[in-house]
Formats: C-alpha cells, structure tokens, sequence
C-alpha cells in the first residue's frame, strides 16, 4: 500500500482491506504513464442496512448521500498518478481515470463493499466490489460488471424471488 494511503488510516480502518481493495480494483485498469487515480474513504453510506447489494452472499449498497447520483463523499482522500513502474503521490491533475470510496471502520468488519467511479474505459460508470474477511484474510468474492447491475441488482433479485414464490403458489387441476 502507498504510505501516503497507510498515514492517512485510523485505528479504526483496516489496513488488509485497503490494500487488496485497492489492488485488486487497480489490476483491472491497465494504468499507462501520466494515469491518475484517486483513492479516499467515506464515512457516511446511505442507509447501509436498507440498501442491499444481492451479488456474493450480499453486501449494503455502497452509495453515499448527500447528493443526486448516490456518490460517496469522501472524509479524505489523495490522488496518485502512475509513472510507469509507481503509483507517486500528487495534487490534482485531470481527469481522474478511476475513484474508489473505500467504507471507514473496516477493523471490526467481516465485509466491506466499495465503490467506484471509473472514467478511462469504453464503457464508463461506476462498479461495486464486495470483500470478505474468512480466515483472517479479506477476500475479493463480488464485483459488478457495470452500473446498470449495481444498480438493479436488489430490484431484480425480488423480481427472481417472487416469480419463485409465484411459481410454487401455482396449483394446477387436471381435468
């Protein structure tokens, strides 16, 4: 983990988390020199227990409040621009290839569900990774593939368990 990350987390956060958090969503964005990301921490969720995220086992929904896209505000954050072989602290430069909100108090957790924001492919949104701690380790066991699964995900979940219910409620008489 980049120490500038490492500095920025409390007692409270677990360290283990950001790190194969971060790694794992970053080997999926294939950085070339000059590609920025900015990596921060939200402690403020919407509704974490009322919003549910039905891929891996189930997660809380990883949104934020605050504004109209549901977009985790993040408490702090710091962005890191890749030179080709480091990720190197920096201040702010555009645009933002990818944003990820990570949940705060993480220490006491079993399972943490981040958000992203990814602007640097051909199909850009936002994507949710869920992460289990078993055996002591975190472990990465849900990612969305786009925003519109993120997004739909407990809708359609309901759909597919009410037409189950629906289906075994069905009493066919035979003539």
């Amino acid at each position: 983990m980049h120490a500038a990350l490492l500095n920025r987390l409390s007692k409270d956060d677990d360290a283990e988390l950001w790190d194969r958090a971060i790694d794992s969503v970053i080997e999926n964005l294939h950085p070339v020199p000059g590609t920025c990301i900015q990596v921060g921490s939200c402690s403020h969720w919407q509704r974490p227990h009322g919003w549910f995220w039905a891929a891996g086992g189930g997660f809380a929904m990883p949104v934020g409040y605050g504004n109209h896209k549901n977009i985790p505000e993040l408490d702090w954050s710091i962005y890191l621009l890749w030179d080709g072989q480091n990720w190197l602290e920096t201040a702010k430069p555009a645009p933002v290839a990818l944003r990820i909100a990570l949940p705060s108090r993480t220490a006491n957790r079993i399972k943490a569900a981040i958000h992203t924001i990814w602007s640097d492919i051909k199909k850009p949104g936002y994507r949710f990774y869920g992460f289990r701690k078993s055996g002591g380790q975190w472990k990465l066991t849900a990612a969305s593939q786009d925003q519109w699964e993120a997004q739909h995900s407990r809708h359609d979940e309901r759909k597919k368990s009410k037409k189950a219910s629906l289906a075994r409620r069905t009493v066919r008489i035979s003539p």
